[in-house]
């Protein structure tokens, strides 16, 4: 299955879907391909500070337009 979050979404804190959408990410297993969308900076910081970066099932779309 594949899970597509805009991260530019929020007005307050993008990093806080970043962390939900990873944490969601984790308990469902490693059959979810997750897209993350938004500024790439931020989302490789949460996906560090979790070990994911280096994931093949997490793909990051970089852009600044919200």
């Amino acid at each position: 299955m594949r899970i597509a979050i805009d991260i530019l979404g929020s007005d307050n804190h993008p990093s806080i879907i970043v962390r939900g959408a990873i944490e969601g990410y984790l308990l469902l297993g490693k059959n979810i391909e997750l897209h993350l969308v938004g500024d790439k900076d931020i989302i490789y910081s949460v996906l560090e500070k979790y070990g994911v970066a280096d994931d093949e099932n997490i793909v990051v779309h970089h852009t600044t337009e919200y």
